[in-house]
């Protein structure tokens, strides 16, 4: 066996250490974004955006940046105004998480009910039962 880089020995937990010249040209922008490049990229998103963001990075126990840029990747798809939202609702319920704002912006749970659910008018069929045909004094 060959060996092929020699990295310098990391002290703390959680900590890593990489050299941006054995990365892929192609990714190196990708790769050379921060943890604060990205939480300024969630900040021009939107306040909620940036709280979830910071909580994500937070955690030790999970390098955050990939969710954290798949986080910001949906308002691609979606806009930054209902990412914004579904952002704000998972804080509201205490989910803060990629998974948790990415189910909210797929079940459209961030628009307003109005704008989800339209009222539908049932007919009034002919062969139906008035209500007071189910009272006790009906029946006897």
């Amino acid at each position: 066996s060959r060996e092929i880089a020699r990295h310098s020995v990391v002290t703390g937990k959680y900590k890593r250490s990489s050299r941006p010249e054995h990365a892929p040209p192609e990714r190196s922008a990708y790769l050379q974004i921060t943890s604060q490049g990205l939480l300024r990229e969630a900040e021009y998103a939107g306040e909620s955006v940036a709280a979830v963001a910071e909580i994500i990075l937070s955690d030790k126990a999970v390098d955050g940046m990939r969710p954290v840029r798949a986080l910001l990747s949906l308002s691609k798809k979606y806009g930054k105004e209902r990412l914004q939202s579904a952002c704000q609702r998972a804080l509201d319920f205490d989910t803060p998480a990629y998974r948790s704002v990415k189910l909210i912006l797929q079940g459209k749970l961030d628009l307003p009910a109005d704008s989800v659910h339209q009222a539908v008018e049932t007919p009034d069929f002919s062969f139906s039962r008035p209500g007071s045909y189910y009272s006790l004094n009906y029946l006897n």
